[in-house]
């Protein structure tokens, strides 16, 4: 069985210099939670899409992951690069491997050798460098990674994009896992609310 739920795990802030520069936001978004291990539908990963809002030509990421406890998820039909969909019904789970990939699924390339400082993905590290191969894409939102993990899964990451207009700065984003399910979250901010509240009303009566 399969939930879908939508989140955005973190929104890197506009890119600030001392002349305008071209927007540029990377986030992490939850996508669905789904049974890898088993048919006892049941599920056991959490799956993650790495997005970029652009209003210009995204040219290239950097992105570096680090779980203290859980794993990432590598499928062993697929491999670093976004998988072909044709191959999906002869192996559904190939669709949540992990993977990183050019403007909206296309083919990409890295920086460096699996092992290298560039190119690292082992059960519990990720590090990738990879570019975008049409540097002609234009403003929009695109997906640019694919991050599956356990749902046990516990770490943060960092990374760092960049455009045409901002190679030389590039724009950082961060954040940490497990992030919060939408009714969680919701529940976390009506909590804080009622908080805040009876605060402010102790401090009137004071």
């Amino acid at each position: 069985m399969r939930s879908t739920k939508g989140i955005v795990a973190v929104i890197a802030s506009l890119t600030v210099a001392t002349q305008v520069q071209a927007a540029l936001i990377t986030e992490l978004v939850f996508v669905q939670s789904v049974d890898l291990l088993g048919s006892d539908g049941v599920d056991d990963h959490d799956v993650y899409d790495l997005i970029i809002t652009t209003d210009t030509d995204w040219t290239n990421s950097r992105l570096d992951m680090v779980l203290t406890q859980g794993s990432f998820y590598q499928d062993s039909f697929g491999d670093d690069r976004p998988p072909n969909p044709a191959f999906f019904s002869i192996a559904p789970t190939l669709e949540f491997d992990t993977y990183f990939a050019g403007a909206d699924r296309a083919d990409t390339n890295f920086a460096g050798q699996v092992g290298t400082p560039q190119r690292t993905i082992t059960d519990t590290v990720l590090g990738i460098s990879w570019f975008d191969n049409n540097l002609n894409i234009g403003a929009g939102t695109f997906q640019i990674a694919r991050i599956t993990v356990t749902q046990d899964a516990v770490g943060s990451f960092t990374g760092k994009s960049f455009s045409l207009e901002n190679a030389g700065l590039g724009q950082s984003f961060s954040g940490s896992l497990p992030i919060p399910e939408p009714a969680s979250l919701a529940l976390m901010m009506v909590g804080g609310m009622m908080l805040l509240k009876r605060q402010r009303r102790r401090q009137s009566m004071n």
